[in-house]
């Protein structure tokens, strides 16, 4: 059975969420998420607060491969949890696994079969 997150796991995942859409929203500067937006989601973390899951998901831009979209991301995870470092003051920087975020898709395809 599935531990309840407690209230810090929950505050500080929203914290490191709101962090991240800035950062990928306006300050990463990477050639390859240019001209996406990337909605992240929600913010899981382990309860000794190392480890961040975040959930992400691209939004509007050009026709892109998800499987290499995470793992660019995830390449590039060193510099944007630097960057949350700066604005987030923890007594660890939690490593961040960036995941895609299934959860439009299901809703559009729920969505599409009550319509018809």
């Amino acid at each position: 059975m599935l531990k309840e997150p407690s209230q810090r796991q929950l505050k500080v995942g929203e914290t490191i969420k709101r962090e991240l859409s800035e950062i990928l929203s306006k300050e990463l500067a990477d050639p390859e998420f240019d001209d996406l937006f990337i909605t992240v989601s929600e913010v899981r973390m382990s309860p000794d607060l190392k480890y961040a899951d975040a959930f992400v998901v691209p939004m509007l831009g050009r026709d892109i491969n998800i499987e290499r979209f995470v793992s660019s991301l995830n390449a590039i995870s060193y510099k944007i949890r630097a960057m949350v470092n700066k604005k987030v003051k923890l007594r660890f920087s939690p490593e961040i696994n960036f995941i895609y975020d299934h959860t439009f898709d299901n809703a559009q395809k729920l969505n599409k079969l009550l319509n018809e």
